[in-house]
């Protein structure tokens, strides 16, 4: 049992399947973000069966596992950047830069999906979506090349 009562309904899917913009320090209210991994995964998300985030000192052999382990930390309010630093750092184990890349361009997708359905929802969304995209692409962009210079 998760907690949850009987008329609270089913338990929302873990990734939340669900378009909103999480605000954080220095990050907009208006759904952009100063962190591309301020989104939720949303639409279909690239959703995977649920597994369990690889054990401390193990090897994260795919970038659905890190996708995993990043969406259960990210919901400890860990942003992007702290996430790639920790993982760097060994946290959870050895992991491939070629690993870590294809998780940020996945990621990416997920993100820039959940900016095109954000800009459908209200003209306020639709006004700042180029420039949305443009900065998402920006951060994706340098973190991607920051694990290609060590492929």
């Amino acid at each position: 049992m998760d907690g949850r009562t009987e008329d609270q309904g089913p338990r929302p899917p873990r990734d939340g399947g669900v378009d909103r913009p999480r605000a954080r320090e220095g990050g907009s209210a208006e759904g952009a973000p100063s962190d591309p991994a301020a989104h939720d995964r949303g639409g279909d998300g690239g959703r995977r069966p649920e597994r369990e985030p690889a054990a401390a000192g193990t090897r994260i052999a795919d970038a659905g596992a890190l996708m995993d382990l990043y969406y259960e930390v990210s919901m400890e309010g860990v942003d992007l950047r702290r996430f790639l630093d920790r993982l760097d750092a060994g946290e959870w184990g050895p992991v491939d830069p070629e690993v870590v890349v294809e998780f940020l361009r996945e990621l990416q997708a997920v993100i820039l999906s959940n900016i095109e359905v954000k800009a459908t929802e209200g003209p306020h969304y639709a006004e700042r979506r180029d420039e949305v995209i443009a900065e998402t692409q920006r951060e994706f962009e340098e973190l991607i090349g920051r694990y290609l210079d060590r492929t």
